[in-house]
């Protein structure tokens, strides 16, 4: 049983699926959209005729409104919501704040009886967590994604000047590359030189351990380790290369050694070549001092991506693919 109109619904409906479903823009998580992704939403929409009360909502329609919202939400903050609470077919009379039991008293006279639950099945409190749910549309609980190995390269011989590497993501389609980035989604760089004995190549992997994790976002790229940041990310790519990280080592190696190094620099780039690929750029630059020997690196220099995608059964998005346009040779 329901007070609640189906124009009132199909408003709950809508806001959901366009969060939840293929949605559009900067919204929509793509859930039932094709393989790999989660399964198909629960709710639906109803009729607004007003004949035989087609018009009302059914204890049924609502439930299917809560199971979709909570899917979002655990997908968000990684536990169901505490804010709504289902409601028991021919026994919940929906209010707008807080909804109640019918029963037949003596005479057989309907009755409201108080339900315990009750403050968590008012409409308001559907419509107010689907609004921090459109809030919180970017977040995700780790508890709900997984981080994949995607693909590296390296180089072992000794180098000098500019190194690059550069590294395409292919998405399905647009969609797939914004329900990608919509839900959560983060493609990871992790850059190091190890095994070296010189202090040049030692200072690299110095430079390359004190940047951390790079990660490119819905609209943010960042650093783990490093207080850099640039409001570049999906949704502001362009067909030309545009720099989200630039970081200068500073010549951290301690001794007579130190600043010796201070121009070696590590440049991350991404454009899009077209609505479904991604290209990232990762130049590392040697630069010579001209006070100092400008001596080669050595040691393992290796570019390593990773993929952090929604996978859980909350809400699943497919991978992209990922291939080396420029290896590091």
């Amino acid at each position: 049983m329901s007070k609640v109109l189906a124009a009132r619904h199909n408003n709950l409906y809508e806001r959901i699926v366009n969060v939840l479903g293929n949605g559009a823009g900067r919204t929509g998580y793509g859930q039932g959209q094709g393989e790999g992704y989660g399964a198909a939403l629960e709710s639906f929409s109803v009729s607004k005729l007003d004949d035989t009360n087609n018009n009302v909502a059914t204890a049924e329609a609502i439930n299917a409104i809560y199971a979709d919202l909570v899917r979002a939400r655990i997908h968000q903050i990684g536990t169901e919501p505490t804010e709504i609470d289902e409601i028991i077919a021919n026994a919940n009379i929906i209010a707008e704040e807080t909804s109640f039991f019918v029963a037949f008293g003596d005479d057989d006279i309907l009755i409201e009886v108080q339900d315990e639950d009750g403050t968590k099945k008012g409409i308001l409190d559907f419509e107010r967590l689907i609004s921090d749910i459109e809030q919180d549309k970017f977040l995700i609980d780790p508890s709900q994604a997984i981080l994949e190995s995607a693909i590296s390269s390296a180089r072992t011989r000794s180098w000098n000047g500019l190194i690059t590497h550069e590294v395409a993501v292919t998405f399905r389609n647009a969609d797939h590359r914004r329900h990608f980035f919509n839900s959560g989604g983060e493609i990871r760089i992790n850059l190091s030189n190890s095994g070296s004995t010189e202090p040049k190549g030692q200072d690299w992997g110095i430079l390359c351990a004190n940047l951390g994790t790079v990660s490119f976002k819905v609209d943010e790229t960042t650093a783990l380790n490093v207080p850099i940041s640039t409001q570049i990310g999906n949704y502001e790519l362009t067909e030309n290369y545009q720099t989200v990280i630039n970081y200068v080592g500073g010549g951290k190696l301690t001794g007579s050694f130190f600043g010796v190094y201070s121009t070696n620099v590590v440049t991350v780039s991404v454009k899009q070549t077209n609505d479904a690929i991604i290209n990232f750029k990762i130049e590392f630059n040697d630069l010579a001092d001209e006070n100092f020997a400008d001596e080669n690196v050595t040691g393992r220099l290796e570019s390593v991506f990773q993929q952090f995608r929604a996978n859980s059964n909350s809400v699943s998005v497919p991978a992209p693919t990922f291939n080396n346009v420029v290896a590091i040779s």
